[in-house]
């Protein structure tokens, strides 16, 4: 099964939130899933140093450069197409961004099933509300409803839906994972919750609604060929435009 997952930025210093999700995240599933599973984080390269790309292996990062660091605007656009078309499943985590719009349009052009975590992205501050109600207007509530699921890490976030009117045919709780010792990997001595344990959640919700149908890991699995057929061939992408930053009626 191959997974895309889609964040504006994976430096904790401009979003710690969303960032530490999508990141541990990918790093967590080839850990959980084995060699049937194949992870990569499409981001920018803000904040994107060796040591944080070095460690997500064995899964991948497509780092695309940033036109704008304060709008955090993507360069190369048609790339977002291009990984998506490899997906049989993608992850969007957040909500009101240009990258995270891009996948969303990619993968619905792609007939590529996508999951969406808010990551309590929901609730706009009250000076930047007219800006959001505009955007979700013109994407943002279609990307919610057209969601094949939406995660949110608890009951309080899954509440941002109900007021907000948004209506995701599938809500999971999938609580963030934490890191024994503050590092990441693994399941501690004490058994606490780990991103290890967040991410088999994950992989059993990604292959419900994966295209075709797989079964969901189940414990350690032998060493074999990924699972899931690509959407498309990368060497024949799926080409993007500036106008797929907005939703154009789709």
């Amino acid at each position: 099964m191959r997974i895309v997952t889609v964040v504006m930025t994976a430096d904790p210093r401009r979003d710690s939130t969303l960032a530490r999700r999508a990141y541990q995240l990918t790093r967590a599933y080839p850990r959980v899933g084995g060699r049937r599973v194949r992870a990569e984080l499409l981001t920018l390269e803000l904040g994107l140093t060796d040591a944080r790309v070095d460690g997500l292996a064995p899964a991948v990062v497509t780092a695309l450069p940033c036109r704008s660091s304060r709008l955090c605007l993507p360069g190369r656009i048609e790339r977002v197409g291009e990984r998506v078309a490899t997906a049989d499943v993608v992850h969007l985590v957040g909500h009101r961004a240009v990258l995270t719009v891009l996948g969303y349009r990619a993968a619905c052009r792609l007939r590529v099933p996508y999951v969406l975590s808010p990551g309590g992205s929901l609730p706009a501050p009250r000076l930047a509300r007219p800006l959001a109600r505009a955007f979700d207007a013109a994407v943002g509530a279609r990307m919610v409803r057209r969601a094949a699921a939406a995660v949110v890490a608890s009951a309080a976030e899954a509440s941002d839906l109900v007021v907000g009117g948004w209506a995701a045919p599938d809500v999971e709780v999938i609580p963030d994972g934490a890191e024994p010792g503050g590092l990441g990997g693994g399941r501690s001595p004490r058994g606490r919750y780990t991103w290890d344990d967040a991410a088999a959640r994950y992989l059993e919700l990604f292959a419900r609604i994966a295209r075709p149908a797989i079964p969901a890991p189940a414990g350690p699995p032998a060493p074999g060929p990924a699972l899931g057929t690509p959407r498309a061939s990368a060497d024949e992408p799926a080409r993007l435009t500036a106008a797929d930053a907005t939703d154009g009626g789709s």
